[in-house]
């Protein structure tokens, strides 16, 4: 009997984070699916990408994050689900982190801000850091068993 509480119990942070970071997602990718061409923009402010490949990334990743969140949601293809997230909040961070270097003053375009105006700057930085380590122990890290003595 105790044994089933314990279980029980050890699940619910997996299920607020897939809860939490399925509805981040959905609104995150909500307006850059919406106006896709004001993504591209925000994607060629970045200065990574030759601006003639800028509208790929800005169709695609919105309905990767689209999907991912449903699927966090829905409880499927959890693996792939839970790797693709994590990609994306560290490719994310990776981007804020080389703007923010580079003295880009401008709006990350992130479609979500939990802290701030989500401009380009160390609060972001922070912020997704923080995002990614948090989904990565919620929803990826897996505890080392020990023995008992």
């Amino acid at each position: 009997m105790n044994r089933d509480i314990t279980l029980r119990l050890k699940r619910w942070p997996e299920l607020l984070g897939r809860l939490f970071f399925g509805f981040y997602f959905i609104l995150a990718a909500y307006p850059k699916i919406m106006h896709p061409a004001e993504f591209a923009t925000v994607i060629r402010r970045y200065q990574i990408l030759p601006d003639s490949l800028s509208n790929l990334p800005a169709i695609i990743l919105p309905w990767l994050e689209l999907f991912v969140g449903l699927f966090l949601l829905a409880g499927i293809m959890k693996a792939a689900t839970r790797v693709w997230g994590l990609f994306l909040l560290v490719l994310f961070t990776l981007m804020v982190t080389l703007a923010f270097m580079r003295g880009f003053d401008m709006d990350c375009g992130c479609g979500v801000a939990l802290f701030g105006d989500g401009r380009i700057g160390w609060s972001k930085i922070l912020e997704n850091t923080g995002l990614s380590l948090i989904y990565y122990f919620l929803l990826l890290h897996k505890p080392l068993k020990t023995k008992s003595l």
